[in-house]
């Protein structure tokens, strides 16, 4: 027997059919007063649409949100269709959860502006999908700063509501630090502000707890004022890593708080590109002493060879960091509460073994 023919398959065929009828009728229900564009499988702007840092998703539909009444009218519509919901700001989730399978996507990349909104106290609001090299280089404008990431593309999104690591991070702390206000959706479409005074539970949940409590439109920050900063790279070969690692580390421990870096172990990738160890240096401070601040660095076992630090804005010192086309990289992150003889051991030992490139950031 032909089971398309059978009582239930009818039945069951009858229902999907319904579904998918209301699932359309809903999303025309939402384009009548849906601000931003609605992107579809079978859109020309949808293989760019679906593409994000690590990997490229195939959503049913991305909602690409102009404000935070898109945001609850994108919400209500998955929730109506009983659909997965990923939200992306700038798409750098190394894990991939900016995009998803067959779900929605919460597109609030086009809510990127950056206002000053007050003088005095340096208080500045920033759409959550404002992108850092924009944010660095509108504040520049007055004389502001905020420590923020490193890479030019990544929303503010993500990044505030992961903690926010960025190259000032021993002067200022992390971005969240700095945050006083994220105006956000929730799960039921109800739009909030949430601060110390105004679900404050909500606010310290989302000063680092992830991504999970709702869509966030908007941050607002107390940023600093800054001038130009030292930023660039000394580099040394990898042949002595453990010592060079040890070095920087017992600097590091007393180094003025001024001075924030990175330090990266990099295998060799070719016949002319040796195995090296560079850190990464932004120092915050007065330039008259970032000769003095920066002197034991370039003092590190071994010869250096190359050091490109300069006196720069700060939005120059952050930086694109797509990887090569082609090139898949898989990532794990881990936090110590010291760099310890026996962790460097461990480093050093996996670098030369396995040819795991190593970034170590001292967060003070």
């Amino acid at each position: 027997m032909d089971d398309q023919n059978t009582p239930n398959s009818t039945v069951a065929k009858r229902q999907n059919d319904d579904e998918q009828t209301g699932t359309l009728a809903s999303l025309t229900k939402v384009r009548r007063t849906f601000s931003g564009d609605i992107i579809l499988p079978e859109n020309a702007a949808y293989e760019q649409a679906r593409a994000v840092f690590a990997r490229k998703g195939s959503p049913a539909i991305i909602f690409e949100c102009k404000n935070a009444e898109d945001v609850a009218l994108a919400i209500r519509y998955a929730r109506e269709a009983k659909l997965i919901i990923s939200v992306r700001s700038g798409g750098h989730s190394n894990a991939g959860l900016s995009t998803n399978d067959g779900g929605v996507v919460i597109d609030v990349g086009p809510m990127n502006q950056v206002t000053l909104i007050d003088e005095n106290t340096h208080r500045v609001r920033v759409g959550a999908g404002a992108q850092w090299g924009d944010i660095a280089r509108k504040l520049n404008e007055y004389g502001l700063v905020l420590s923020s990431g490193d890479t030019v593309s990544v929303g503010a999104g993500g990044l505030s509501l992961g903690g926010g690591i960025g190259w000032m991070v021993r002067k200022y702390g992390l971005a969240i630090d700095n945050l006083v206000q994220v105006d956000i959706v929730t799960a039921a479409g109800e739009q909030l502000i949430a601060s110390a005074d105004s679900h404050p539970d909500l606010f310290w949940a989302l000063r680092g707890g992830g991504g999970n409590f709702g869509v966030a439109t908007a941050f607002e920050f107390i940023a600093h004022p800054s001038g130009d900063v030292s930023f660039g790279t000394i580099v040394y070969p990898a042949q002595n890593a453990p010592a060079l690692l040890t070095a920087w580390r017992d600097y590091m421990r007393t180094a003025p708080e001024d001075l924030t870096t990175t330090a990266m172990l990099i295998p060799s990738m070719a016949k002319d590109m040796p195995a090296t160890f560079l850190v990464t240096v932004c120092w915050a401070g007065d330039q008259a002493a970032a000769a003095a601040a920066l002197e034991p660095l370039r003092k590190l076992p071994g010869t250096i060879m190359n050091d490109s630090v300069q006196v720069k804005p700060y939005y120059e010192a952050l930086e694109e960091a797509h990887p090569p086309q082609g090139f898949h990289s898989e990532v794990n992150n881990a936090f110590f509460h010291e760099l310890s003889d026996e962790l460097i051991a461990k480093i050093t030992t996996a670098f030369a073994e396995h040819k795991f490139i190593f970034q170590i950031r001292h967060l003070g």
